[in-house]
């Protein structure tokens, strides 16, 4: 089915869309500074209303922390990590039914789990906000998860989409491929220096981090978005290859176990 290749986008668009209206949310109610507003950023506010220091920094994260924008937040992050396990699956099921058992099967298993990885960490990052205290430490934990397993896991379904060549066109497919090689690079780039200046807790570097956090976000939804793609071709067999590969793999422990006790004759 022809209809597969939604799922990317719809991914892409939810999440983008979802979040970015998040920020809005938050930057009319005042709950965070607005990126154009790096002129009333500083060291901090002390009594001052009209100012912005390291509370209000942009971060995703601090976007969705505070009510009314954290229930559209956590109503995002929940969608976006149903459908980007769902993506993950189908790509995992084009895989297996291109190429059956072999090395790249291996490779795209270990997509498959950093996507779900991923997947998981973005559902507790808006489950779990950060403004709360109790929950601090789970939504900082869940957001480095996300990251890292996000990161992976784009390289990976990029590497595995690259190996497979399946579903688009001979000479889309060298185009298609170098730009996702330097999507995933760039989001190597921007993940590893948002962290890096996330925990130096410098306020200068504090809103650089924020800008790296959003480029890495938005490249991450867009790298995900190009599976579409690939999924133009999934079909009906695409689900059944992955049952299939189960039910032939119990069949096999099963003849196995019994030929150990079956007797001699």
């Amino acid at each position: 089915m022809a209809l597969w290749c939604c799922l990317p986008l719809a991914f892409g668009v939810i999440s983008t869309a979802g979040v970015w209206t998040v920020y809005g949310l938050a930057v009319q109610y005042g709950h965070v500074c607005a990126f154009s507003q790096w002129s009333r950023f500083i060291e901090d506010c002390y009594n001052e209303t009209d100012c912005c220091d390291h509370d209000k920094i942009p971060y995703i994260s601090a976007t969705g922390a505070t009510r009314p924008e954290s229930a559209l937040f956590s109503i995002v992050t929940t969608i976006s990590s149903i459908v980007l396990a769902l993506v993950a699956l189908l790509l995992h099921g084009l895989t297996v039914q291109a190429c059956g058992s072999s090395r790249l099967e291996h490779m795209s298993r270990a997509a498959l789990a950093c996507t779900c990885l991923a997947a998981v960490g973005a559902f507790l990052v808006g489950s779990c906000p950060s403004a709360g205290e109790a929950l601090r430490w789970a939504h900082l934990i869940s957001a480095a998860i996300c990251m890292a397993a996000g990161t992976v896991a784009a390289g990976l379904q990029t590497l595995v989409s690259w190996k497979l060549q399946g579903g688009v066109a001979s000479w889309v497919q060298p185009w298609v491929a170098g730009m996702r090689a330097a999507l995933c690079l760039f989001l190597l780039l921007t993940g590893g220096l948002y962290g890096f200046l996330y925990v130096r807790k410098e306020a200068r570097l504090l809103r650089v981090a924020a800008v790296c956090e959003w480029a890495a976000f938005s490249v991450f939804c867009l790298v995900f978005a190009t599976f579409a793609l690939e999924l133009y071709g999934a079909t009906r067999a695409t689900l059944s290859a992955l049952t299939c590969k189960r039910a032939d793999s119990d069949g096999m422990q099963e003849h196995i176990l019994f030929g150990q006790m079956s007797p001699p004759n």
